[in-house]
């Protein structure tokens, strides 16, 4: 049997359970806690007795043992790629996806939200003040609500709910501004901008704020993870800034019309959701590239 590169198995493992394995004695690592990759060579057995006491010693990881190591392999030649090959053969699937999900996420408003939030309120009837301090209250809940449920519920339910949330909380705000263009009761556009910011708020920072990035790491394949990774973190920031700049003059334009816009976004996010991203909970990350592949 052809040996794994010893340094790769331990990337794997350190990837999988965020720690040092307790089953891996300290001499395998360094002082200054890198792993000493001598020790590693030759060492397929210890591989394998990991992996099977990560899993459960009734449990057959011979497949998935294979799996890991084709994986790691082909990582291997990962340098050898350029970013026009991401969009090739294979590796299209997975890249459309986080392309997708990353263009929808960034155009459905949320950091030029949080960018003006005050711009918002006043502009709505409400106290910047009492708007800023609700939101930020309702954004640590929320953040932690994430936190728990994600693992619990699964990353594409909570993204769907995240989507229908947004989109919501941006018609509550453009109808908040629709009423104030037709001078209605200031009170009401008021509440509404309130209530839409604050239920745009808690969606996203439940859903797609944090689960965007962790579907992101599981359905790009280990080879090109780096290369795909930087790319789309790139393209996130890019997409940010744009938004972020032009929702100043878009606010200034229609402010009815921007949110609306911003509610069609996270409509087609739900529908592209729904309809394509696959959910990645419970599944190893050779079972999700294997699924993309097909």
């Amino acid at each position: 049997m052809k040996e794994s590169n010893p340094r790769t198995v331990y990337e794997w493992l350190h990837y999988r359970t965020s720690i040092l394995p307790d089953y891996c004695d300290r001499k395998y690592l360094r002082a200054d806690g890198t792993l000493n990759v001598e020790a590693f060579v030759g060492q397929e057995k210890r591989f394998e007795s990991a992996l099977q006491q990560l899993r459960g010693v009734n449990l057959d990881i011979s497949h998935e043992a294979n799996q890991i190591r084709d994986s790691m392999e082909a990582s291997k030649h990962h340098s050898k790629l350029n970013f026009l090959e991401l969009f090739d053969g294979k590796y299209t699937p997975a890249m459309m996806l986080a392309v997708g999900s990353t263009i929808l996420v960034q155009f459905g408003g949320a950091y030029a939200i949080g960018s003006y939030a005050s711009s918002i309120f006043e502009g709505g009837g409400c106290s910047a003040k009492v708007g800023s301090t609700a939101l930020s209250i309702n954004q640590l809940i929320f953040a932690i609500a994430g936190v728990v449920l994600t693992d619990k519920w699964g990353r594409r339910p909570l993204w769907l709910i995240s989507a229908a949330g947004t989109c919501f909380g941006n018609i509550l705000i453009a109808l908040a501004f629709l009423l104030k263009e037709f001078h209605e009761s200031k009170e009401i556009s008021a509440a509404l901008v309130l209530l839409g910011m604050l239920i745009f708020s808690a969606t996203f920072t439940t859903g797609m704020s944090g689960s965007q990035w962790i579907i992101l790491s599981e359905i790009l394949p280990v080879n090109v993870k780096a290369l795909a990774g930087s790319l789309i973190t790139l393209l996130n920031w890019f997409l940010s800034w744009i938004t972020t700049f032009t929702f100043n003059f878009a606010f200034r334009w229609s402010a009815t019309g921007t949110f609306s816009i911003f509610a069609s976004v996270c409509a087609t996010t739900f529908v592209f959701v729904a309809k394509i991203l696959p959910e990645t909970k419970g599944r190893t990350l050779e079972e999700i590239e294997a699924s993309l592949s097909h």
